[in-house]
């Protein structure tokens, strides 16, 4: 039954993977043809920028339980170290895009039978599944640069979300490429 699910979920690429994993996981809905239209209803009742800024916040609430910010609360006040600990969470986030670039170079990318090999964790252990099927893969590499940089939003208080929203608005009136060549 669960690969079934995932090719309908190729089926609708143009529905993202976050939105997908919210359905399935949180409301228990799998996403076919015949129920579009409760999907829908669901897409149009989301507030989208609160969800990334609640998902920033849910990040970084996991990474200092883990203890990634033990540094950052030693020095958020100091006004000399304090940026020195947010660019070194930076750069953390271009060596997960580096890490990226290195996967795609290797044409590293997950499958669709790497999914559904992925799918059969759930009679097993979803950690060794996920090492088996996804784990270095483009999609991993890029899924930790954006938690990376949720987390760094969720951190320091950004609202990510309203500022997204804004900068594609801002986008909306520039020209093609920005005016730039590329």
């Amino acid at each position: 039954m669960l690969s079934t699910q995932l090719i309908t979920k190729v089926k609708f690429r143009k529905m993202s993977n976050e939105l997908f994993n919210y359905l399935y996981n949180e409301l228990d809905i799998i996403p076919l043809e015949s129920n579009l239209q409760e999907i829908r209803e669901i897409v149009l009742r989301t507030n989208r920028e609160e969800v990334l800024t609640a998902l920033s916040q849910e990040v970084n609430g996991g990474n200092v339980k883990k203890g990634f910010w033990e540094d950052y609360e030693k020095v958020k006040e100091d006004k000399v170290l304090e940026p020195v600990v947010i660019t070194k969470n930076i750069m953390l986030v271009v060596t997960e895009l580096a890490e990226a670039v290195e996967a795609l170079r290797e044409n590293n990318r997950v499958k669709i039978a790497d999914l559904v090999e992925f799918s059969k964790w759930r009679g097993g252990s979803f950690k060794t599944s996920f090492k088996e099927n996804i784990k270095d893969k483009f999609e991993d590499e890029i899924a930790d640069s954006i938690i990376r940089l949720l987390d760094i939003c969720g951190g320091l208080g950004i609202d990510i979300g309203f500022f997204v929203k804004m900068k594609l608005k801002y986008n909306s009136t520039r020209g093609a490429k920005h005016g730039k060549k590329f």
